[in-house]
């Protein structure tokens, strides 16, 4: 588990290296990224792009995180996972 200054793009990518199991996300998404979670906007990084969707193999994904599902969920399911997200704006529950 990754929180706060610890959830970086470099542990995250680490950690999927490491280990195959499921990956739940709960950060900032865009179509084509989950970005990390900041408190300015501008200060958002990419912390899983579609460039690294081969780390995902055949792992199930659930990114609660606007509009990733859009590009991202589905070059990563071309790689054999299976990804659950969102098309569009969702807010915090």
């Amino acid at each position: 588990m990754m929180f706060g200054n610890d959830a970086t793009p470099e542990a995250l990518t680490e950690s999927l290296n490491e280990c195959a199991a499921p990956l739940f996300i709960m950060s900032h998404g865009r179509i084509d990224a989950v970005m990390t979670s900041r408190e300015r906007k501008e200060d958002e990084v990419v912390a899983l792009a579609s460039a690294q969707c081969t780390f995902l193999k055949q792992r199930n994904v659930y990114a609660f995180a606007c509009n990733t599902a859009t590009q991202l969920g589905q070059i990563a399911a071309q790689h054999g996972s299976i990804w659950l997200g969102y098309t569009g704006a969702i807010s915090a529950p």
